[in-house]
């Protein structure tokens, strides 16, 4: 009588394969597709995310999103199982968010002018890095909080995560002047300021009015 063994005390194997294949230490922003697989006939393979229970493979999948370590391991038919392996994946698809304060929050003087200089402070939750420019300048880092400048002038932010994704710039309208107006009037050579407006003039008394900047609206009233 003949007996028949079937011995099998060979673990199996199995590979990896990742598209697009980037290493360990550096972010993917695209998810990459995961496939796992084994040269091992009648062999099964199970994987999980951290400390989640192993689950059947049963097809591509793709990588979720974070850093996260993905563990997998293959069985035969004999129940040789395969020393766990893992591979880190760290995925970020998703753009950070910027905020802005605004003070005063609302412009102060008329036709949309501030007559106090506003200031800016970006924050962000997910950001590695925050930018800012005021017109056409470079962007640069922000350190902290920033005064828009005299004049009507743009202010552009934005910021990047560790990733490299970046938010959407965006751009900051100002109008500021915090400078009061001065008023000068003439009597021919004579120039009128508040210093010598008690000074009398032997000359017709024709009387010109400029303000010292554009645009102004001059009111004047004689005697009072």
């Amino acid at each position: 009588k003949l007996a028949h063994f079937e011995v099998d005390t060979k673990s199996p194997t199995s590979e990896i394969d990742v598209e697009p294949d980037v290493s360990e230490e550096n972010w993917n922003t695209n998810p990459p597709l995961i496939s796992l697989s084994s040269n091992h006939p009648d062999t099964t393979i199970t994987y999980k995310w951290g400390n989640d229970d192993f689950a059947p493979y049963t097809g591509p999948f793709i990588a979720i999103e974070g850093e996260n370590i993905l563990y997998w391991r293959s069985t035969d038919q004999a129940g040789n199982q395969e020393d766990v392996r893992s591979r880190t994946f760290k995925v970020d698809t998703i753009d950070p968010h910027l905020n802005y304060i605004v003070y005063p929050p609302e412009p102060n003087g008329l036709d949309g002018w501030y007559t106090t200089t506003p200031q800016i402070s970006l924050t962000s939750v997910d950001a590695a890095a925050i930018y800012y420019a005021f017109g056409n300048t470079q962007l640069q880092p922000y350190l902290g909080p920033l005064e828009a400048p005299e004049g009507e002038t743009t202010l552009r932010i934005t910021c990047t995560d560790q990733a490299g994704n970046a938010a959407e710039e965006i751009r900051l309208r100002f109008k500021v002047d915090t400078i009061e107006p001065e008023v000068f009037g003439y009597f021919d050579g004579l120039v009128y300021t508040p210093e010598n407006s008690s000074v009398w003039v032997n000359l017709p008394p024709i009387l010109s009015i400029e303000g010292s900047e554009n645009n102004m609206n001059i009111n004047y009233s004689i005697n009072g």
